[in-house]
Order: structure tokens, then C-alpha cells, then sequence
């Protein structure tokens, strides 16, 4: 996309987020994305961002839908990683089922996923006819992707489902399953390709936290004084948020002109350990009233531990970057 329109869609986005989605952030956070914010996602073209259109999604090209994602993720992580679970997760889990993508994408039809896509893989010997699925994401699905040993496959049945409150990352939550009378298909898709997908999408997502979070504490710093003065002007407060501000700049560069899974995995773990940084920082700059939801800042913190929880696994990412550095398998003893 011409940088013209980029940046358009980049205002674009930015301004719906603004309006639509930070009035709401608290009512995200209690009870997850509502309807009505989610139709109105659909009528932007924003849901299914990358989906392609004979599936009923926008088609956007990847520089675009990064750009969303960022945007969206400044104001509400748990909204961009709702977009990132459709269009990245589901979107390239699926390719090859453009039907149930279809029903994705109109909401007539809910697909859970199983986090070992990113790290592990799930039993699915069922003993007695029964499977029991200890986490999975978006629950409520009428089917489950799983990872068999490497392989995705589509899991359907009689479903169970046992809530419980995530930490964050709320809209997305958070189940066990139980399966009876379940079957499960091929999807004729790796894990891998869905890791390596998810590469520059998870970035981007962790630098919109990072941005969040450092522009609640620098507002929080110009406002905030002790002995008159404010926080902004001692180098402990101001140089680390200046600092932050700077690397993440340089990621965002390097996100939108990345052309390779070497150049994408770079990003990504960068900006994981970034956006971890970032976090910890904007909740010192508030002191204890960084803990209280009013402030904004909290949201950050527990979102940013559950964006790395669901769609990363530290280990893997660090040894598939040795293995590109060195250009042979390496970093796994």
C-alpha cells in the first residue's frame, strides 16, 4: 500500500480507536469485546483485516494490517489480540477451510484454539471417549484447532467448558474443555506456519502496548510533581521513557519493512522484551497508583504477560533465532 494510504488508514484507525473503542476500555476489560463494538470492526473492515475476500475478509496486504493492529493496540490491547487470534491464528489455521472462515468472519460460526499451537502439543488418545483439554483460547467454539505433534487438526464433539478469568487479554479468555463423542480432522496445516505467521503480528501488538503504556506515564509525568517539580524533570523518570520512546521508533521501522523470517523473528523477540520493559517502567512512574484501574496503566501490564502467555513461546523464539543467525540448528542443548 502507497504510504499516502497507509497513513490514512493509519488515521483511520487511530480515530476509530479513539472513539469507538477507548469510552469502553472498562466495560472490555469486565465482560469482553461487545456486540455492537464487534459489528462495528466488521462494518470498518478491521475483523478480518487479512482474511482474504473470498472468505468475506478485507484482503488487506500485511504492512496495512500491521498498521491496525498497532493502532487498535495503543488503546485496548485485548481488541488487537482479538484481531490478531482471527486473522493470523485462525486465518492461516484454516486456510484451506475458506467455508469456516466465511462463518468466522459473518460470526455465525466460533473456532477455540489451543495455545501448544505455540509450544507443545496436545493428547488426543481420549481414554474412554473422553478428551480433556486443560487451556484453550476463545472458548466456546464450535470446534477447537489443536496441535497434534506438530500438525493442526479440527476438533468437534460434544463440548464442556469450564471458564475462569484470565489475567489478561480478557476478551480472548480462557477455558478447560471437555470432549465426548469428539472426532478430529486434518487441517493440513503446521504449527509452524501459524508460529511463523504470527511472527510480525505479536510485534506489532507488543509495541501498541509499549506505546500505551509509555504515553500514560509521560502524561502521568508532566502532571504528577514532588517538591514542586515535575516528574518529567528528573533523569531517573524522564531518560529510561525517552529511551523506550527511541527503540521502539527504530521496531516500528523495522516491523513495517521486514521481508523475511529472520528479519520478522528479530522483531518480535525485540519487541516482547520491549513491551516487558515498557510495562514495568510506566507502572514504576505511577508509584502505587499505577495499580488502579483509573489510571489506565494496569491494563498494560497484565496484557502484555498474557499476549507473550497465548501467542509466544520465549524458548522456541530464541532458538529458531540462533538457528537463523548461525544458519544451521543451534542454541537447543
Amino acid at each position: 500500500m502507497p504510504s499516502e494510504e497507509l497513513q490514512l488508514l493509519r488515521n483511520t484507525a487511530d480515530s476509530f480507536a479513539q472513539q469507538a473503542i477507548s469510552p469502553r476500555v472498562n466495560e472490555i476489560e469486565e465482560g469482553g469485546i461487545p456486540d455492537d463494538l464487534l459489528g462495528q470492526l466488521r462494518a470498518q473492515g478491521f475483523y478480518a483485516a487479512l482474511i482474504p475476500q473470498e472468505a468475506g475478509g478485507s484482503g488487506l496486504d500485511m504492512q496495512s494490517y500491521l498498521a491496525l493492529l498497532h493502532s487498535i493496540s495503543r488503546v485496548s490491547p485485548t481488541v488487537g489480540a482479538t484481531m490478531l487470534y482471527v486473522n493470523s491464528v485462525l486465518g492461516n489455521a484454516l486456510k484451506k477451510r475458506v467455508e469456516l472462515l466465511s462463518g468466522i468472519v459473518q460470526g455465525s460460526v466460533k473456532v477455540s484454539a489451543s495455545p501448544s499451537i505455540f509450544y507443545g502439543t496436545s493428547d488426543l488418545s481420549g481414554p474412554g471417549g473422553v478428551l480433556q483439554v486443560s487451556n484453550v483460547l476463545c472458548p466456546g467454539g464450535d470446534y477447537v484447532i489443536l496441535n497434534d505433534g506438530g500438525s493442526l487438526r479440527l476438533l468437534s464433539g460434544r463440548f464442556t467448558w469450564e471458564h475462569r478469568k484470565a489475567l489478561g487479554m480478557r476478551s480472548i479468555g480462557l477455558a478447560s474443555l471437555r470432549a465426548e463423542a469428539f472426532r478430529t480432522e486434518d487441517l493440513g496445516t503446521s504449527a509452524q506456519e501459524v508460529i511463523e505467521a504470527t511472527d510480525l503480528p505479536v510485534a506489532a501488538v507488543s509495541l501498541g502496548i509499549t506505546e500505551g503504556a509509555v504515553q500514560k506515564a509521560m502524561d502521568y509525568s508532566r502532571v504528577r510533581t514532588t517538591f514542586n517539580v515535575p516528574l518529567k524533570d528528573y533523569e531517573p523518570v524522564a531518560q529510561p521513557l525517552a529511551r523506550i520512546v527511541a527503540t521502539k521508533d527504530i521496531l516500528l521501522q523495522a516491523l513495517m519493512s521486514a521481508d523475511n523470517p529472520r528479519e520478522a523473528l528479530a522483531v518480535k523477540v525485540n519487541a516482547l522484551e520491549l513491551m516487558k520493559e515498557a510495562v514495568r517502567v510506566a507502572l514504576q512512574v505511577h508509584g502505587g497508583y499505577g495499580y488502579f484501574r483509573d489510571f489506565g496503566v494496569e491494563k498494560f501490564y497484565r496484557d502484555s504477560a498474557a499476549l507473550t502467555a497465548m501467542f509466544s513461546d520465549t524458548r522456541n523464539d530464541m532458538r529458531r533465532l540462533a538457528s537463523e543467525v548461525y544458519g544451521e540448528r543451534a542454541g537447543f542443548i
